[in-house]
């Protein structure tokens, strides 16, 4: 009924026997066909954060990869014994991975209680669900930083369907944005693959700093919006937390990292009394990256979040309130 961890999760399916009571047992297998990884996972019964409970199964995994990067999993889910939304129909049912940017649907089935996907390369929160109003897109990353008198973004996404681009926004105070360009798909018929983009803002009106968002654009005009970045003007030389939202949070904060190199860091949650509660490695970028941590297992409290460099170098710890 605790977190379960395993270490080199490959090729081999791993079965991980998890549940979320000492009367249900819940057990996940993963078979990484991409990067060998050690995995965590825990199970709890509640829907998953991403899907409509009425059409969900009353369990959430939480699944996450000790390396970003690099793994590509099929997983399978038993939800025997979990209690079922009203209008759950397992017939057209999919497993669901929430990873706070909207939810990316694998081509899962569901065959008596055990529900199987493929392709999953992001981990956070996993439910099972029929509600499958599927997002164009999954924003992965967004980072910018500043390049001599212009402004370099860069983003990636995942699991492209239906999109048409993205509008560039920017504002000088964070509040009032403009749109500055519009970038197209990469992938007009669709894509299950990360496609990373760019765009080198060079009319920038100031000197001191500038914030950007985007505005994603499907074929039907719905739209949504990634998170904000901000961009310094002048290049950082620490790295540095700059702030973490929102706050207080249910299941996903957003940090706003500074780096004065691309790196290879560690972010740890703590509670007061300092001890570590997990861990995720992330690469980030030079210049301001926004990166998403799940805490949807994490009690209501107050907790810490901190980074450390690759040559260990630790920078002050961040406080943030889970709700």
């Amino acid at each position: 009924t605790g977190t379960l961890k395993m270490n080199a999760v490959g090729a081999t399916p791993k079965t991980f026997p998890v549940g979320p009571s000492t009367t249900l047992y819940h057990p996940t297998t993963l078979t990484n066909s991409g990067t060998s990884d050690n995995f965590s996972v825990n199970v709890s019964s509640v829907a998953p954060p991403c899907g409509n409970a009425a059409a969900s199964v009353t369990a959430r995994w939480n699944i996450t990869e000790e390396t970003t990067g690099g793994s590509n999993c099929t997983i399978s889910l038993d939800y025997t014994g979990a209690a079922t939304g009203g209008s759950y129909t397992s017939a057209s049912a999919k497993i669901v991975d929430c990873n706070g940017s909207g939810p990316y649907y694998g081509n899962g089935t569901v065959t008596g209680t055990v529900a199987t996907g493929t392709g999953f390369t992001s981990f956070s929160p996993f439910g099972i669900t029929s509600d499958l109003t599927v997002l164009p897109v999954a924003f992965i990353n967004f980072s910018g930083s500043r390049i001599g008198n212009s402004n370099k973004l860069t983003w990636l996404t995942d699991n492209e369907q239906n999109n048409l681009g993205f509008d560039v926004q920017r504002s000088e105070d964070g509040q009032n944005f403009t749109s500055i360009a519009f970038v197209n798909t990469q992938a007009p018929s669709g894509s299950t693959s990360n496609l990373t983009y760019n765009f080198t803002d060079y009319n920038i009106k100031t000197t001191t700093r500038q914030y950007y968002k985007l505005r994603q654009v499907d074929n039907n005009n719905q739209s949504k919006y990634s998170a904000i970045i901000k961009i310094k003007g002048d290049q950082s030389t620490l790295l540095t937390i700059d702030g973490i939202a929102p706050n207080p949070l249910q299941n996903n904060l957003i940090a706003s990292i500074s780096s004065p190199t691309k790196s290879l860091i560690n972010l740890q949650v703590l509670d007061m009394m300092g001890r570590m509660i997990q861990q995720q490695r992330v690469t980030i970028q030079e210049g301001t990256n926004v990166i998403s941590v799940n805490v949807s297992s994490l009690g209501s409290g107050i907790y810490l979040l901190k980074a450390i460099s690759s040559d260990n170098n630790q920078i002050p710890a961040v406080k943030f309130i889970k709700q």
